[in-house]
């Protein structure tokens, strides 16, 4: 509030005039004018004068219009001081603003940040012309103590106390001032909030502490990551070199070559004066023929094409280059914007390139100047540090100088001798109709899925639930056992007498009501019964572990709430003191009656509702005299060393490979991998045989980490921890099932995330990132080694970061479960600490989000339409006045290729029923217009495309594996983004039909008609003949469709995709089959009147059939047919043996609630589709050959579907 003092009180140090305020020059009469101070002054401080007469030499400004009555009490009265709050003793203090003097009064206890809101609360009706009123806008400067040195207080946190105490003595003086690059962090900050979809501004205000660590440490990784990559040259971190095939171990194998010379391939090149390549026409090129050689790099097959440029074109040449030295030369694939550079690496080896040759086609390159391409990427700007950046150095310095080094704050928890203990107090808003209703808290301590210890209080009424100081003890459970990464489960459960129970009581009572006794024996059964209840509620109140079930019998029970919490909280110090958990309701994940409805699988999240509709439960840890932080890897290793040296048993011996006991562990992980659980015999066992499980089965590190025996001692885990340090790489399988909910220990985490990074290059990177999201979201900190791994790779490969932003933010959107809400920050801030350092792409983010939007925004428009053609005239007119908001940017899909002018006239809409839009870019790429002049998308607004793009990412990943064993399957995989709440883009597959499409090639009949073509098996061939009249391209067509029949009819079996009619299986004009729309898979079908429409495993048709044989007579008995089996049976062995790897992969996928993925049933077909329950590769492949000719059989019902799906649709 403001505070008037009495009529005619002169300005003094202590208080400002109105003057000061309203901004205006005061009469002199009364004020000593700057001269006449100045010798006092400078007898005090020289810094302080130069800082007062800079102040009072300031332009004046001018008030926005304002009444007396705003400024004071009193119109004539001086405002003495301005009064906030804050508790103890009271301060004063002296406030300087741009453009006025004023005095603060102000409690002791309140922050910087909040004296500088309330104090601009107090002023904003005194708002001046040119000057800001947000807070957020200004920072404190202060004078230290040294007198003379000006600081920036960003940390905010602290007490204005502390600030007056311990820096500005003698001077209570603040000054608040815009600091130096404020504009520009606001823009960035605001352009970020725009990319992202939320303002930055609203996220600060509901960061807890925990976030705000987690922002700092973001921004830090960041800008070590901004620092080390590449930034000039074609080590630029944007700059889109093509990327390597993917696990190709052989440089070019025999088959590849053996087709490369049937088909007479060759390497093209294309060459352009410099003056059309700055311009980017290509209208006077001229091409080089190359013969092909497997040895090539770039730099040889440019200089072999420079050679043969000047021998082909003696007097052309001259005019098309410079220079004859390959070194200012690279070469870009044609109508692509991917590079080939240098000679460490085979042309063979790229992706484009290979897969060229693989499809029998000639690979063709632009050969671009260097210097003109490596003028798109300049060297980034340094990144800017943010506010909360300095604030939180400004911390650290402040901690140094307040409380120096806290290593005398801090015990290790094995310095505590005592047992695990946990006292409950009450529980605060518990409704219970009941009044007879009893209630107990149980708790549990859980390492993934192992309890090491549980324990529970005793009963007390529901309508009064209080307990009496008794301590929960979990005596088998000591403190120096106990392991960092245990989760506490606590459940409130409600006890009720069963029916059974009350019928009984009722009658016991009613027949002793009838029995006469005398004085002597009534009085004597009263005083039995006191005794009685006096011990049955001293047990009542506590319980040992070792009598969970004993009083229940014949008891009702019921979940009230439940809740986890880490027992190391996110600072890494045990919990100590009252808490008061918010309960979630009824029962969690993972709960059981015979657990007390503990929710072993749920997040460790309370309830973030308000606090008058939640039950909360109120209880206390023991408090230590210090914190209490976990050992540190030195007290773990010395450990070890004392225990070997005093007798305790070394570790077992490594046992041969030839023992039996190898075929019972993987008996055990086989039935592990199945969900079965281990006994406790079997986790013992699994312990004795920890050494040779890390010299020879190293995969199998999940049974030791999912092993209650682990982590019940410590001896043990330490051990584990020991043997962590030299474990072997593991496959990329079992390293993500390590990333699991199930297994929070950071050692583990952090070791596996190592080995992923090892094993996954830049260019495989990508196929992985969605289930690294899913695997980020489980972490139990904001910050991990995980999200580091991300970060890392997003700032050093621009294609990373474009991806793993847009994922990022389509999770955001689709965190619909309370329990996820809270996920949501920690996603954000991790985007937030991308954008900033890739702030040279930020625009252009910032544009994609916004075309984005303004589809969205048209694609409602047109769906008010029913007819397409309205629609489509609609859609036209939209995008005509917005078309320089939705072109000229990267594609999202893919940010290599730059989306030039929107082709309006040849954007239209689908008929289908979400009425998706087919939009149409031009390609601005080199040589585009000759050969892939455009890009088209499809923009879907009301279909979830996250399972889609699961379905096609495992397909990549089955690519690889196939690759890697040689078997090149001619996938025809399209590019699937979503981008938020059931909207997303596609990627057209150009010359391309439906199977129907090309059943109906041709024909102009009546509906029924073209329907009955479906069951003509020889339609697809005869397109086939007919698109390649030449017996050679008709071949290779024919051999492109086998690979891929291979390739789609073990990928959709063993991933269970249903819905398999001919409209959902396509063909490119070169052959290659492949299949879109996703929208059911893991066996979940459609069914009519209670029969599943696809019964066969897997589609293959005598259409099909037909197109392999060539259209030869023998059909099904072709050799052709032979061979087609065997490759289905390799290609599906070779997943068989990854079979580790797709489990890991989609049990990860389940926290994204997909309706067909989300809980463990729905794995079950998967895990049976791969035969997890043999480990003999035999068994699997004679698994799937009866699978194949089931589906051979079944022939004839996949045509009637077909049939009855063109009926309706043709």
């Amino acid at each position: 509030m403001l505070t008037s003092g009495n009529t005619g009180i002169q300005r003094t140090r202590s208080g400002s005039s109105r003057c000061d305020f309203v901004g205006l020059e005061p009469s002199p009469s009364p004020i000593p004018t700057s001269e006449s101070r100045r010798p006092s002054q400078a007898v005090v401080n020289s810094v302080l004068q130069a800082l007062h007469d800079e102040w009072n030499d300031r332009p004046r400004p001018q008030l926005v219009e304002a009444e007396a009555h705003m400024l004071s009490a009193n119109s004539f009265d001086a405002v003495k001081w301005i009064e906030l709050s804050g508790t103890g003793d009271r301060l004063a203090l002296t406030v300087v603003f741009p453009w006025m003097l004023t005095t603060v009064r102000c409690g002791t206890d309140i922050s910087l940040g909040q004296f500088k809101q309330e104090l601009f609360d107090a002023v904003k009706k005194m708002s001046v012309v040119g000057y800001s009123m947000v807070p957020t806008d200004y920072v404190f400067c202060a004078l230290t103590q040294s007198l003379g040195e000006k600081e920036d207080l960003f940390d905010e946190e602290v007490s204005v106390s502390w600030v007056l105490h311990s820096l500005t003595q003698p001077f209570p003086l603040l000054f608040l001032h815009i600091p130096d690059g404020h504009q520009q962090e606001k823009e960035i900050a605001s352009t970020i909030g725009r990319a992202i979809g939320r303002p930055l501004s609203e996220l600060e205000l509901k960061l807890s502490d925990e976030l705000k660590q987690a922002r700092v440490e973001l921004f830090l990784e960041t800008e070590q990551a901004h620092m080390f990559r590449g930034s000039k040259g074609f080590e630029h971190f944007a700059f889109p070199e093509e990327i390597q095939a993917v696990n190709v171990g052989e440089c070019a194998p025999k088959e590849l070559i053996n087709k490369i010379a049937s088909a007479q391939l060759r390497y093209q090149l294309y060459f352009r004066s410099k003056e059309e390549e700055e311009k980017n026409v290509d209208n006077n090129n001229i091409t080089v023929d190359v013969e092909f050689d497997v040895n090539y790099t770039p730099y040889a097959l440019i200089a072999k094409a420079i050679a043969n440029l000047e021998t082909n074109y003696p007097s052309e040449w001259k005019n098309i280059l410079e220079s004859t030295n390959p070194n200012d030369y690279l070469l870009q694939l044609v109508a692509q914007k991917k590079f080939l550079t240098g000679n460490k690496r085979n042309l063979i080896m790229y992706a484009g390139v290979r897969t060229l040759l693989e499809d029998y086609r000639i690979p063709k390159f632009v050969v671009r100047r260097k210097s003109i391409v490596l003028e798109d990427y300049p060297v980034p700007e340094p990144m800017y540090r943010p506010s909360y950046v300095r604030a939180y150095e400004s911390r650290c310095g402040t901690d140094e100088i307040s409380r120096g080094s806290n290593e005398e704050d801090t015990m290790s928890l094995w310095e505590i001798d005592d047992f695990f203990q946990i006292r409950p107090i009450s529980c605060t808003n518990l409704i219970s109709s009941d009044p007879t209703m009893k209630v107990y808290a149980a708790f549990m301590v859980v390492v993934g899925n192992s309890v090491i210890a549980r324990g529970r209080s005793g009963l007390t009424p529901a309508y009064n639930p209080r307990w009496v100081e008794n301590s929960v003890s979990f005596t088998h459970l000591y403190m120096k056992d106990l392991p960092c990464s245990a989760i506490l489960c606590i459940s409130l459960v409600g006890v009720h007498e069963s029916k059974q129970t009350k019928r009984k009581n009722e009658k016991q009572r009613r027949r002793d009501s009838i029995r006469v006794k005398d004085a002597k024996e009534v009085k004597e059964g009263i005083l039995e019964d006191k005794e009685k209840k006096k011990k049955d509620e001293k047990k009542e109140d506590t319980c040992d572990e070792d009598d969970w079930d004993k009083e229940f019998e014949g008891f009702d029970r019921q979940p009230i709430g439940w809740v986890n919490m880490t027992i190391f909280d996110w600072k890494n110090e045990l919990i100590q003191g009252m808490f008061h958990a918010s309960l979630w309701p009824g029962a969690g994940p993972g709960s059981k009656r015979e657990n007390h409805f503990v929710a072993i699988d749920g997040p460790c999240v309370s309830n973030p509702a308000k606090i008058k509709e939640v039950c909360r439960l109120v209880f206390d840890t023991p408090v230590r005299k210090k914190k209490v932080v976990p050992p540190t890897d030195t007290l773990f290793d010395n450990f070890l060393q004392t225990q070997y040296k005093y007798g305790a048993p070394k570790r077992p011996n490594v046992q041969p490979k030839s023992s039996p006991s190898y075929g019972r562990l993987e008996e055990v992980l086989r039935r592990h991998q199945l969900g079965e659980r281990m006994t406790e015999e079997e986790e013992e066992f699994v312990w004795e045989m920890r050494t040779s499980i890390q010299s020879n089965c190293p995969s199998a590190l999940i049974l030791l980490v999912d092993n209650g025996f682990t982590w019940k001692q410590r001896e043990n885990f330490a051990d584990l921890y020991d043997l962590l340090m030299k474990w072997p790489t593991l496959d990329i399988g079992s390293a993500f099932s390590l990333l699991d909910n199930r297994y929070m220990d950071a050692r583990i985490r952090e070791m596996v995330v190592s080995q992923i990074a090892e094993q996954l290059d830049n260019s495989i990177f990508p196929l992985y990132i969605l289930p690294m999201i899913q695997a980020l979201k489980q972490e139990q900190r904001c910050t991990s080694a995980l999200s580091s791994l991300l970060l890392k790779r997003a700032l050093q490969d621009y294609r990373i970061g474009q991806k793993l932003f847009w994922l990022l933010r389509s999770e955001l959107s689709n965190l619909e479960h309370v329990y996820e809400k809270q996920i949501q920050y920690r996603l954000i801030l991790i985007l937030e600490a991308y954008l900033r350092g890739n702030s040279e792409h930020l625009k252009m983010i910032v544009k994609q989000v916004e075309m984005v939007e303004r589809l969205t925004t048209i694609s409602v428009t047109v769906k008010a339409y029913s007819d397409k053609d309205t629609a489509t005239k609609r859609l036209r007119e939209e995008l005509r006045s917005q078309q320089s908001a939705v072109q000229k940017m990267d594609c999202p899909l893919d940010p290599t290729a730059f989306l030039g002018e929107l082709e309006i006239d040849e954007c239209r809409v689908l008929g289908s029923a979400k009425m998706p839009l087919r939009l149409r870019w031009k390609n601005t790429a080199a040589l585009a217009s000759h050969f892939n002049p455009f890009f088209e998308i499809l923009f879907k607004n009301g279909d979830d495309l996250r399972q889609d793009m699961l379905v096609l990412q495992m397909l990549e990943v089955m690519d690889s594996i196939w690759k890697k064993h040689k078997l090149d399957c001619c996938l025809c995989v399209y590019p699937v983004l979503p981008m938020g709440t059931k909207i997303g883009m596609i990627g057209v597959v150009q010359k391309c039909s439906t199977i129907m499409e090309v059943q109906n090639t041709h024909l102009k009949i009546p509906k029924l008609t073209r329907s009955i073509k479906t069951f003509d098996t020889n339609s697809v061939n005869l397109f086939l003949r007919t698109e390649f009249p030449c017996v050679k391209d008709y071949l290779e067509s024919v051999d492109r469709f086998l690979m891929s029949c291979v390739a789609y009819s073990v990928a959709t079996y063993v991933m269970g995709v249903k819905d398999r009619h001919n409209d959902n299986i396509m063909m490119t004009t070169d052959g290659r089959l492949f299949h879109i729309d996703f929208g059911h898979f893991l066996g979940h079908g459609k069914s009519k009147l209670g029969y599943q429409r696809d019964r066969a495993p897997f589609v293959l048709t005598e259409h099909i059939v037909n197109v392999i044989v060539k259209g030869s007579k023998n059909g099904r008995d072709a050799h052709e047919m032979t061979k087609f089996k065997q490759l289905t049976v390799d290609a599906y062995a070779y997943l068989w043996e990854n079979r580790t790897l797709f489990i890991s992969l989609f049990s990860m996928m389940r926290s994204m609630r997909l309706p067909e993925l989300s809980t463990d049933a729905d794995l079950d077909y998967l895990k049976y589709a791969l035969c997890v329950h043999t480990n003999d590769r035999a068994q699997a492949e004679s698994f799937f050959s009866q699978v194949f000719d089931d589906a051979l059989k079944s022939s004839w019902s996949t045509k009637t579907n077909w049939f009855f799906h063109s009926v309706k649709h043709a």
